[in-house]
């Protein structure tokens, strides 16, 4: 609550400096510093200088100096960086070059707010010159732009050709939020969050080109919900090797609502949902270790987090960029094939039983071009843990469904750093240091057949037998020491 001495504008000032003694007082300030009125009683009582209240325009008049002022006297923040530079960067880089790249940082995570006009970025440098942010300084957005354009006007779910948008959807169950944190906690919502899809064309390579920026490139899925800012590009280039190139973003939560229009329930939990999962940097979604997100709901949380960068999202895009396979061309839908291709953890080998493991996504396999191919990402729950390691093994299934053998596991690659592979037989262990917390992994089985025609026919015959993921995971902690 505002006194009526604490008139809008409040200004606070905060400084991170070396340790240094005052040149003109008796004090001495270490690291962290705030600006403030010098009212010594005030001082002593907040360990700090007060900030200011605008009192006879003063505050304004400096705000605006500092060029943080609120236009129109709308309510928000504005914030002003001082002596700004990168840790470990060239102390002083060219200001050209400084506003190129804070341009283009703008235009690659906040197109979707400038494309609906609601957010205008410019840069101005001090030789007084000014630029405003716009899609020539990241080219590689506008395949996106246009593929986002689309959201309330595309109703087909195909993609006609280069250039053409389609649209799908992803399911997400938000789980119930928790009664005994929150006054009013929602129910549990099963709803969907949009897919938009563009097939590339020639010039939309021709501006990932030009952009020179890995996140801005061929088969990205760019994530939002309602803030219109971008989380983060997820590569999914795997889901075209057997399709069309492509653009999608994934429109999640408050963004799928129309702008002035009310959301929905669903749209709101799912914008909470989110929110709740980013890290301050607001840069991913996490279900796997976030206390935040598990204080405030009961049920699956990582899974339902999980599932909008893995295995729905990518089965949602596969169904309209890959084309359909026919016999002897590819690979068929594998779920109408040998539906048991999931994975079974054994990960209960810590002393004292029960589960150790926290899979953000689950190990499953599925077979491709010869070979049964596997892929997981996961860690200890327990958080002080010791040396672990995680054992890979492909069982070969009798008709019964009970494994008979053990399929070659022929490579494995650990896409997390720091983690050695100790081939076992058929098998292979993957071992990890204790200052690791979660390892992502893919690998493959020997080739199970040579120059197979109608994958279907292979298993309807035998040729193919089903196989089943095992992961079992060993952990050491202080009481096995």
């Amino acid at each position: 609550m505002i006194s009526v001495d604490e008139e809008p504008p409040r200004l606070i000032g905060r400084s991170i400096l070396p340790a240094h003694d005052h040149e003109d007082a008796n004090r001495t300030y270490t690291n962290h510093g705030w600006f403030g009125y010098a009212d010594d009683s005030e001082i002593d009582r907040l360990g700090r200088p007060p900030s200011f209240w605008d009192g006879g325009n003063a505050v304004s008049e400096l705000a605006d100096t500092l060029q943080v002022d609120r236009p129109s006297n709308e309510t928000g923040t504005s914030i002003g960086v001082v002596g700004f530079r990168i840790p470990g960067e060239d102390m002083h880089p060219e200001p050209e070059d400084l506003s190129e790249q804070f341009r283009h940082a703008a235009v690659k995570h906040f197109w979707p707010a400038i494309s609906r006009g609601d957010l205008d970025v410019r840069v101005r440098t001090p030789d007084g010159d000014e630029e405003v942010a716009n899609w020539d300084d990241a080219p590689g957005v506008r395949p996106f732009v246009e593929c986002y354009s689309q959201l309330f006007e595309v109703e087909t779910d195909e993609l006609e050709g280069p250039g053409s948008v389609a649209k799908a959807t992803v399911d997400i169950t938000v789980p119930e939020e928790n009664e005994g944190v929150l006054d009013a906690p929602d129910p549990e919502y099963e709803t969907t969050v949009d897919l938009l899809i563009r097939q590339l064309n020639p010039t939309d390579t021709e501006e990932f080109d030009e952009s020179d920026d890995r996140d801005l490139s061929r088969n990205r899925v760019a994530r939002l919900r309602g803030a219109q800012m971008i989380v983060d590009y997820v590569d999914k280039s795997s889901v075209a090797d057997r399709g069309d190139d492509f653009v999608a973003v994934l429109v999640c939560g408050e963004a799928q609502s129309p702008n002035g229009d009310t959301p929905t329930p669903e749209q709101r939990a799912v914008e909470k949902f989110l929110k709740r999962s980013e890290p301050t940097q607001h840069d991913d979604w996490q279900g796997s270790k976030n206390d935040y997100l598990k204080k405030h709901y009961r049920g699956t949380i990582v899974k339902e987090i999980a599932a909008l960068e893995g295995e729905r999202l990518e089965r949602a895009l596969a169904e309209v960029v890959q084309e359909d396979v026919e016999s002897g061309d590819g690979v068929p839908d594998m779920d109408d094939v040998a539906p048991i291709m999931g994975g079974r953890t054994n990960d209960d080998e810590s002393k004292g039983g029960g589960p150790v493991m926290d899979w953000e996504e689950e190990p499953g396999t599925w077979f491709d071009d010869g070979n049964w191919m596997f892929y997981g990402k996961g860690g200890p729950i327990d958080e002080d843990h010791g040396p672990w390691s995680v054992t890979i093994t492909i069982d070969r299934l009798d008709v019964d469904e009970s494994s008979s053998d053990s399929i070659p596991v022929q490579s494995v690659k650990p896409l997390s750093p720091g983690v050695g592979i100790v081939q076992n037989g058929d098998s292979v262990t993957l071992d990890v240091d204790e200052s690791i917390h979660e390892i992502e992994f893919e690998g493959s089985s020997e080739k199970v057949v040579d120059g197979i025609g109608d994958v279907r026919e292979a298993f309807e015959i035998g040729a193919i037998t089903e196989a089943r993921l095992d992961v079992s995971a060993e952990i050491e902690t202080e009481d096995d020491s």
